[in-house]
């Protein structure tokens, strides 16, 4: 091992501020590249539908790994944990207070990706409007209808109203209204050609 490697090893694993900030540095783009990692992995191609599974390491994982840097920076902070549970309780009532919707979106999110509810190009029907699951987010997931329109629902909406999963057992059906009398077409014609 050359000279230079040495004192640089030694540097970086003592114990004093310039070395911490530098783990913390070190940490921090590490946790990066793994959560960015593991959504470039889990990437679905355009058309293409993800498994479940995959669906939920793409969602999940990097939330992981960022709770893991979390805690190992925590660590390496030396912060004591009672002052720091202290700290998150009056913390948490604030955002909560300040940020209920999104917390609702974040948790509605986790709740779906974990459940099995529906998945990634299954029909579904919210608010009146029917379509195609395209992603499943963190704060909301995406439909496509039948005439290509995306729609956006947040999270929380899908925990609490009914949604109606046209997919899961059978085929996937749909009503469409032909006004065929304002145009004297014959009823029996009409069903042939449909």
């Amino acid at each position: 091992m050359f000279a230079w490697q040495h004192t640089l090893i030694e540097w970086y694993t003592q114990n004093n501020l310039s070395s911490t900030v530098l783990q913390i540095v070190t940490i921090m783009a590490c946790m990066v590249l793994f959560s960015h990692g593991v959504s470039r992995l889990t990437d679905k191609k355009p058309g293409e539908i993800r498994s479940k599974p995959i669906a939920q390491v793409h969602f999940l994982g990097p939330v992981f790994i960022w709770c893991i840097g979390f805690f190992v920076i925590l660590y390496l902070l030396q912060i004591d944990w009672t002052t720091l549970a202290a700290i998150a309780a009056a913390a948490s009532l604030g955002i909560t207070i300040s940020i209920g919707e999104l917390l609702q979106n974040m948790v509605g999110g986790i709740a779906n990706s974990a459940s099995d509810v529906f998945r990634e190009g299954e029909n579904l029907e919210v608010d009146g409007e029917v379509g195609m699951v395209e992603e499943q987010g963190f704060l909301a997931t995406t439909l496509v209808t039948v005439d290509g329109v995306k729609l956006i629902v947040p999270n929380w909406k899908l925990l609490t109203q009914t949604v109606k999963n046209f997919t899961r057992e059978r085929g996937y059906r749909i009503r469409i209204r032909i006004p065929i009398d304002e145009f004297n077409f014959d009823s029996n014609q009409v069903l042939d050609v449909l």
